[in-house]
């Protein structure tokens, strides 16, 4: 009878495991735990204006084969954007793939393999009072650990939702990854008040995951055929007009990148003939 019960209490233990929404979440993590693990997903950005004008700024890896998250605001109208990694190294072709100016995102692409990436959250279930770490390069000091709180939830008239933290932030640090305490990438932090201590904010992370159509903006590292190039759509382009530009018409336009209409969206990669 004994051995009965034990075995039934046995089983009820594990199917109220398998019942838990928690079995499967991941645990909390020590600060130091998170930064040894998730710093080598994080990058310096150098952004070339001009010669006379550059900044820095900070981005993650999202995927193995180089693409990054960064700010809008920190690539906009570079001439020149330069990588480089926690190991020192350096990637100075890197190129914008897809960017929102509303919402302040990039997408940057450099020509690698088997990098370390980070885990992306879920920023719906963040909660004010809830403690969290940035890894960033302010001021260009690189891999720099910060921590706060999530402070508040702000939208915008134009209905943007931000993350408030108290993170300390400085120029340097748009772009980075605001971490939970799992490791988890919940946002990215965009913007501070220069009149309020630590009033910072951060970009939830499920706006990203929005943008994150890569098949429609990924571009091959090699060419698929010889006599194409790619153009980054700007905010007012139609496709006349690149056509026009490069000496085409937009029905060829439309036959190499499977378009089914001339609808098109900024930040959007297409393929074009190469100029002759």
């Amino acid at each position: 009878m004994m051995k009965n019960v034990i075995t039934h209490l046995m089983i009820l233990s594990v199917l109220s495991l398998c019942a838990s929404p928690y079995a499967a979440s991941a645990a909390e993590q020590s600060a130091a735990s998170i930064f040894a693990e998730q710093a080598n997903s994080v990058v310096l950005i150098g952004a070339v204006i001009n010669k006379k004008i550059s900044h820095l700024g900070s981005g993650f890896i999202v995927r193995p084969d180089g693409l990054i998250v960064t700010n809008y605001h920190v690539v906009s109208g570079a001439k020149e954007i330069f990588i480089k990694l926690k190991d020192s190294q350096i990637f100075p072709n890197a190129r914008v793939l897809s960017f929102d100016e509303e919402k302040d995102i990039a997408f940057i692409k450099i020509d690698a393999a088997k990098l370390k990436t980070v885990v992306l959250g879920n920023s719906s279930n963040v909660k004010i009072g809830e403690q969290v770490i940035v890894i960033g390069n302010p001021l260009g000091l690189e891999s720099t650990l910060s921590d706060g709180l999530i402070s508040a939830f702000r939208t915008l008239n134009d209905g943007r939702r931000f993350l408030q933290i108290s993170v300390p932030l400085s120029s340097g640090s748009s772009g980075s990854p605001l971490f939970n305490m799992k490791g988890e990438v919940i946002g990215v932090t965009t913007s501070g008040r220069l009149d309020g201590q630590n009033l910072n904010f951060a970009i939830p992370i499920n706006s990203v995951r929005s943008l994150m159509m890569l098949s429609k903006y990924d571009i091959p590292k090699e060419k698929e055929k010889s006599g194409i190039e790619f153009y980054t759509v700007k905010a007012k382009d139609t496709l006349y007009a690149i056509s026009k530009r490069y000496d085409t018409t937009s029905e060829i336009i439309m036959k190499l990148n499977g378009l089914s209409d001339t609808t098109i969206s900024a930040g959007q990669a297409l393929k074009v003939p190469a100029k002759k």
